[in-house]
């Protein structure tokens, strides 16, 4: 069985432990079609709370990094890429859980897609695009230049070959019938592809959530 973990953000000894796993995961497995990000991005998605992990047998083996890329101290627009993604085991399916379990993090806390832009940059026609415009009917979008500012500030400009999506409203809701259709007893669920369950252990998550009434405000 997999287990699904976070990182508590205000637990420094948990924190650093989980960040050299995953550094040490993704150095051991990398991707040469994409650009390595900054150290500073990486760090700060762990201090967010804002990273999910998998472990296979104790070992680690996929990651998925959320950057957060808003202005510091702007708190009317806040701007979120669905960033590295780095899945050895279970492939796409895993992959779309992950997407999935971000999602709905954003929507637990309340926010709103016309203030939260959750977005993701892919290549065209890749495996990646497949699971996020098919299969979470994410939508093509041009950034706009304050995003774009600030990703070239965080050492990683758009790249005008590869494709921006975004999340909209259906995408958010949509999240929590994906992981309920899933779950199978406790913190238990299945893989959306193959015969593999995994356990959750996210310090944010209990399965009560899924059956709750959560209402997107309107912005």
């Amino acid at each position: 069985m997999l287990k699904l973990k976070s990182v508590n953000p205000y637990d420094r000894y948990e924190k650093d432990i989980a960040k050299s796993r995953v550094k040490s995961f993704l150095a051991d497995n990398p991707n040469p079609a994409i650009r390595q990000r900054l150290e500073l991005e990486v760090d700060k998605a762990f201090d967010k709370g804002l990273a999910l992990y998998v472990e296979d047998g104790g070992e680690v083996c996929g990651c998925s990094l959320i950057y957060d890329l808003s202005n510091e101290g702007d708190y009317r627009f806040s701007y979120q890429e669905l960033g590295t993604m780095r899945i050895v085991k279970n492939g796409l399916g895993l992959q779309e859980m992950l997407a999935q379990i971000h999602l709905f993090q954003f929507l637990l806390d309340g926010g709103h897609p016309d203030q939260v832009t959750i977005f993701a940059v892919v290549s065209p026609h890749s495996p990646s695009e497949h699971v996020l415009r098919d299969n979470l009917v994410m939508k093509s979008w041009n950034p706009v230049q304050d995003l774009m500012d600030l990703r070239a500030r965080s050492g990683c400009p758009f790249n005008p070959d590869k494709q921006v999506l975004r999340a909209d409203v259906n995408c958010w809701s949509n999240s929590q019938h994906f992981l309920k259709k899933l779950h199978k007893h406790d913190y238990i669920f299945s893989c959306p592809k193959g015969d593999t369950d995994i356990e959750f252990d996210i310090s944010w998550f209990h399965p009560c959530q899924l059956d709750a009434d959560i209402l997107i405000q309107e912005s």
